[in-house]
C-alpha cells in the first residue's frame, strides 16, 4: 500500500518534508551498504589508488603492475592509477611514495633485494625503515640478453668471445642494466666472479635504455627479467639466472647448466609508507591477499614468467630473508664501495 502523506499530522504541509526525509534515509542506507562492501574505495578519491611504477609505460614491468587494475576493481572495487617514476633503480618511485599521506591511496612498486641494496649507501634517496612492503606479487629471475642479430647464439659463445676480448685484447666488457646497486648490478658482479672475466656494469635509467644499449652499443649485452620473447623485442636470451628453467623461456638454459654459478631472483612487491597506521596496514594486507588470489590475474602473471607466492608464503619471512641476503651480498661482492656505506646501515 503506498504511503499517504496527506493523512500525516500536519496534512499536506508535512508531505513534502516527509518525502524529503524518506529520500535522505534511502540515500544514506544505500551509501552505507556501498561503504560496507567497499571499505578501501570509500577512503580514496574517485575510488582510485595511485601506484608509482619505476618503469616507463611501454615497459613489461609497467604492464605487469597494470594487470592489477582489473583484479582490484573486481575484488575490492578500487581502480589502480599508474604514475610513472623511472630512474635510480626504483628509488624515484619510492621517493614519490614518501611524499604521500600514508592513507593507502598511494602505493609503490618495489623489488627485492634491490629495495634493501639501494638503501645502504650514503647517497640513498630513502631509508628502508621508511617504507612498508605489504604484498608480494611474484618472483622472476634475471636473464642475460643480446641483440637478436648477434652471431652469439649461446652463453658458451658469449663467454668464449668475452675471453678473447678481455684476455687477449685487454678490454673490459660492460653489461647494461637498470640502476646502480640493484639486482642487475649484482648480476654483473656474479657473472664476473663466476667466469673470472672483466665484466663491467653500465647502469641506465630503465629497461628500454638498457635494451637499446645492448642493441646498438656500448654494452655487449644487458640484464633483463626472464620475460617471454614477445616482451623483449629485438633481443635474444642466452641464459637464465635461476636454479631451473623459466616456464616463459623453456628452451633457454640456466647459467648453472653451463657450469656458471649465477642465480639472481627478483621479488615484485607493493609498498606503503611506514607511517601508515596499523589499522590501514592490516586492511591493505587483507585486501591485497584477496586480489592476488584472483584466478584471471594469477594466470596473466604466470604468462609473464612470474612464479606466484603460495598460500603458505609468509611476507615477513621473505622480507627477513631478503634483508639478510642483501647484507651478505653487499659484503661478499663489495657491491657498494666501503667509502659509500655509512658506519651503521639505516636498516
Amino acid at each position: 500500500m503506498p504511503l499517504n502523506f496527506s493523512l500525516w499530522p500536519g496534512g499536506a504541509g508535512a508531505e513534502k518534508t516527509a518525502r524529503s526525509r524518506l529520500r535522505l534515509c534511502l540515500f544514506l542506507s544505500a551509501f552505507l551498504l556501498v561503504r560496507a562492501a567497499c571499505p578501501a574505495g570509500a577512503a580514496c578519491p574517485a575510488g582510485e589508488v595511485t601506484l608509482f611504477v619505476p618503469e616507463r609505460a611501454e615497459s613489461p614491468l609497467y604492464r605487469i603492475y597494470g594487470l592489477l587494475d582489473a583484479a582490484f576493481k573486481e575484488e575490492i572495487f578500487l581502480r589502480i592509477k599508474p604514475a610513472v617514476r623511472p630512474g635510480r633503480g626504483g628509488s624515484y618511485a619510492i621517493s614519490a611514495l614518501q611524499d604521500s599521506k600514508g592513507d593507502s591511496c598511494s602505493m609503490a612498486a618495489v623489488s627485492l633485494p634491490a629495495f634493501f641494496l639501494m638503501s645502504a649507501g650514503w647517497d640513498r634517496l630513502y631509508d628502508a625503515g621508511e617504507i612498508y612492503p605489504f604484498a608480494v606479487i611474484g618472483a622472476i629471475p634475471n636473464a642475460l640478453w643480446v641483440d637478436e642479430r648477434s652471431p652469439l647464439r649461446t652463453l658458451e659463445d658469449f663467454l668464449a668471445w668475452a675471453r678473447r676480448e678481455t684476455v687477449l685484447r685487454g678490454k673490459r666488457l660492460d653489461v647494461a642494466g637498470t640502476g646502480r646497486f640493484t639486482d642487475q648490478h649484482l648480476a654483473s658482479l656474479q657473472l664476473g666472479r663466476a667466469t673470472g672475466l672483466r665484466i663491467g656494469y653500465l647502469p641506465l635509467l630503465g629497461a628500454a635504455e638498457s635494451a637499446e644499449s645492448a642493441k646498438s652499443g656500448p654494452a655487449a649485452a644487458c640484464w633483463g627479467p626472464a620475460y617471454p620473447l614477445r616482451e623483449m623485442p629485438g633481443l635474444r636470451p642466452l641464459a637464465v639466472a635461476a636454479a631451473k628453467r623459466s616456464p616463459a623461456l623453456p628452451n633457454v638454459p640456466t647459467f648453472l647448466e653451463s657450469g656458471c654459478a649465477v642465480q639472481n631472483l627478483v621479488w615484485l612487491c607493493l609498498a606503503l609508507p611506514a607511517s601508515t597506521p596499523e589499522a590501514i596496514r592490516e586492511k591493505s594486507r587483507a585486501e591485497a591477499a584477496k586480489v592476488l588470489k584472483n584466478p584471471a590475474l594469477r594466470q596473466k602473471l604466470a604468462a609473464f614468467g612470474l612464479t606466484l607466492p603460495g598460500e603458505s608464503e609468509d611476507l615477513e619471512r621473505i622480507m627477513d630473508h631478503q634483508k639478510e641476503t642483501a647484507l651478505k651480498l653487499i659484503r661478499d661482492y663489495a657491491l657498494i664501495p666501503k667509502e659509500e656505506i655509512p658506519p651503521k646501515a639505516a636498516w
